[in-house]
């Protein structure tokens, strides 16, 4: 832990960070002294951020578990009342699965070209700007400045519409790691009713994310931190495990409302 005098602000409610510091690669992790958010020093630039998701992939969401896991997304959000006939946004939507199972009423932004119908670079070139619902899920926490994007977002969501993200939990009861520039913020529950008050939304749900995954990268992720030698006496387990299997995960399921 190092300590830092250069004044270092939250970047959503702009108190002042404490003066210590967890250093974490070329980065440092400073925890606002106001909501508890944990964030990321020196913010990357959109170049820096662009340069290091060019090529980017993650082995823990290969394309079918992706493809499951947002059909899981589009079925939860029943209980919030969405249907196929409601307008959505799906903001920060990859390889738009989640766009594509969802339907002709829902679309997608995303930096980089999918070549997806209804998938689009820039809130600009959307054919409409009015939605029911928005989602970002696993996308607050890549961003280097979430408040001015809820902020953008917002006007485009419908009195009473609902926006759903999720992110890593900085208060659950499961590990996770810091490490820039892929993760730039960790949130708590004072966090989010900080950014959704200065948004214009109100939060109505937090709760744990479960999603599913292949049960050998699960197990894996289990044990790795364990000697090699000793993971070998897991295989019989694995070899017993269903292909995917529902697994907690250190994100959290947020709701907010517009009046």
């Amino acid at each position: 832990m190092t300590q830092h005098t250069s004044p270092v602000t939250c970047p959503v409610c702009l108190l002042p960070a404490g003066n210590y510091s967890m250093q974490a690669g070329a980065y440092r992790i400073f925890k606002c002294t106001g909501c508890g958010l944990e964030h990321t020093y020196p913010v990357p630039t959109l170049d820096e951020l662009s340069a290091f998701y060019t090529g980017y992939t993650d082995i823990r969401a290969a394309d079918d578990v992706v493809l499951r896991n947002a059909g899981r997304n589009i079925a939860a959000l029943a209980a919030y009342g969405y249907t196929p006939q409601k307008s959505m946004l799906d903001f920060g939507t990859g390889d738009a699965s989640f766009v594509t199972l969802a339907g002709q009423q829902c679309y997608g932004i995303d930096f980089k070209d999918s070549g997806v119908e209804r998938v689009y670079r820039q809130l600009s070139d959307l054919p409409v700007n009015s939605f029911e619902f928005i989602t970002l899920w696993g996308v607050l926490e890549h961003l280097n400045d979430p408040m001015a994007t809820i902020k953008e977002l917002t006007p485009m969501l419908e009195p009473g519409g609902k926006m759903i993200i999720t992110t890593v939990d900085a208060e659950g009861p499961i590990p996770y790691y810091y490490k820039p520039v892929e993760h730039l913020t960790y949130w708590t529950h004072k966090a989010f009713n900080t950014l959704f008050e200065k948004c214009g939304l109100k939060l109505v749900e937090h709760r744990p994310y479960m999603m599913m995954q292949k049960s050998a990268i699960y197990l894996d992720r289990l044990l790795s931190r364990t000697p090699a030698d000793y993971r070998t006496a897991f295989n019989p387990t694995l070899a017993g495990l269903p292909e995917y299997v529902e697994v907690p995960t250190n994100e959290i399921f947020v709701v907010a409302e517009k009046a």
